[in-house]
């Protein structure tokens, strides 16, 4: 441990320790929350603080935020930054947030040698219209589909995104609900 972090932890505790004489009695805590829907799913945010305009304002400016995270992440609405780059195979300018996530989950995937990969969306797609005429998607289709995902065939640059192959597609259902809640907290 270096002399700065252990005198930083020594400073810390002793202002746990001693500081609770020193602090201000905290009034009752507000309490408010928001319930919406969000990224395909029920979301929920709560906050306290001893103001309740504080409450007020912490709680919009989460809900904006995850308006904002989802109408770049989206794959249910069509605009999205994310359902452009699925439907015309590159995203020019692409939102930092989506850079963010995109670098996080080439890092996950790096580290579980795919076994984490983002680029599943046509796998996704074979099963769902599969699914929808009653049946399990034959090996044909699943050997096509597993042809369009590869983490690695997926570029992210601070001005482009783009797939490396044809009929590729990404879903950031497994990483972006946790990026917003990271980003709201």
């Amino acid at each position: 441990m270096k002399r700065r972090q252990l005198l930083r932890l020594s400073l810390g505790l002793g202002a746990l320790a001693g500081g609770a004489a020193l602090a201000p009695a905290v009034t009752a805590l507000h309490w408010g929350r928001r319930d919406l829907l969000g990224f395909g799913t029920t979301l929920s945010l709560q906050a306290g603080h001893e103001h309740e305009a504080v409450v007020e304002r912490a709680l919009d400016e989460g809900v904006a935020l995850l308006r904002r995270i989802e109408a770049q992440m989206s794959l249910f609405d069509p605009a999205s930054a994310l359902s452009r780059l699925n439907r015309e195979g590159r995203l020019a300018s692409p939102p930092e947030e989506l850079l963010a996530v995109l670098r996080i989950a080439h890092e996950v995937s790096r580290e579980s040698r795919g076994a984490f990969d983002v680029t599943v969306q046509p796998l996704w797609e074979a099963f769902a219209a599969a699914q929808r005429e009653g049946r399990l998607p034959d090996a044909r289709e699943v050997a096509a589909a597993r042809a369009r995902v590869d983490w690695r065939a997926l570029d992210a640059r601070r001005r482009l995104v783009r797939f490396d192959a044809p009929g590729m597609a990404v879903t950031l259902n497994g990483i972006a609900q946790g990026y917003a809640a990271d980003r709201v907290r």
